[in-house]
């Protein structure tokens, strides 16, 4: 079941009927549903879709000629994936034609031709193009630094949680009480709210999510920190330390066991990322240079 999502949908649905050429980049953490909103945006659509791998160029090359031919929108005789592109390209002056790319997080290391190969053929056709091409992924700074240089009609779309009242459809079996719990033991993460079985209570929902040896989200925040952190084990150690009331910066060193500064650029990074907060008291938040009351939740 395809929940909330209004806005997102109404922002592609209107770069879509611009009836030109357009780029957008959807970002968002893993599990928050990217995927799941290109699939019901592009619902009924003429569209090609396709998920790079963390593979190899040579892979990726294969897979995209393989899978954009099986998809139908344009047939190719080559096995060449390059005329694939072309083609949609040439099908894209007649009619309105999505491109969806997923994944782009591993473009760079793992297809990094296929980018400057979509950027070169558009700057070639971009005044006749009835075209919306997304991009979607984790992180797209390497797919927004290229086409910022290119200087391509772009968007940026960047997916949050789901807010409580998007989720109640989600909820129903389940007390007023249960339905707040639950909401906030998954985040509003669509990725975790299709965990939730409504045939079960409660309290075996949040048994299966966090408690038996085989829940379904017992790892995610380390799956996460690997994800998305060089070093994972030292980021665990500064939430683990704030989560058991370490909140001032000289505090969270001592737990971490590391120097204040170097804490701090690791500090910084959780603040940036999201999973850290920043709390300055209002009589020094015009002071600039961090203060002892400075603190993090």
């Amino acid at each position: 079941m395809f929940i909330g999502r209004k806005k997102e949908l109404a922002t592609l649905e209107k770069l879509y009927n611009s009836n030109e050429l357009k780029c957008v980049c959807l970002t968002g953490n893993a599990g928050i549903g990217k995927t799941a909103l290109l699939q019901e945006f592009a619902r009924r659509k003429h569209k090609a879709y396709f998920c790079v791998r963390a593979s190899t160029n040579n892979a990726n090359k294969a897979a995209f000629y393989t899978e954009l031919s099986a998809q139908g929108i344009v047939q190719c005789n080559s096995g060449c994936w390059q005329d694939i592109l072309k083609l949609i390209y040439k099908k894209a002056k007649g009619e309105k034609i999505v491109l969806l790319i997923d994944d782009v997080q591993e473009l760079e290391n793992s297809f990094s031709e296929l980018l400057p190969e979509i950027i070169a053929c558009l700057h070639s056709e971009v005044e006749k193009l009835r075209l919306l091409l997304v991009f979607s992924g984790r992180e797209c700074d390497y797919v927004l630094h290229l086409l910022g240089k290119s200087k391509l009609p772009l968007s940026q779309i960047f997916l949050q949680s789901l807010n409580y009242e998007d989720v109640l459809p989600c909820l129903i079996p389940f007390s007023n009480e249960e339905k707040v719990l639950l909401y906030g033991v998954t985040g509003g993460k669509p990725g975790y709210l299709q965990l939730i079985d409504n045939t079960l209570s409660f309290k075996d929902n949040l048994y299966n999510l966090f408690f038996s040896p085989t829940a379904s989200l017992l790892y995610v925040a380390e799956q996460i920190l690997v994800l998305n952190f060089r070093q994972p084990h030292i980021y665990h150690a500064i939430l683990c330390s704030v989560a058991c009331g370490a909140i001032h910066m000289k505090e969270i060193a001592e737990a971490v066991g590391m120097p204040n500064n170097k804490t701090s650029k690791y500090v910084g990074v959780l603040v940036e990322k999201g999973l850290l907060k920043k709390l300055v008291p209002l009589v020094e938040a015009k002071l600039g240079k961090q203060q002892k009351t400075t603190c993090y939740i």
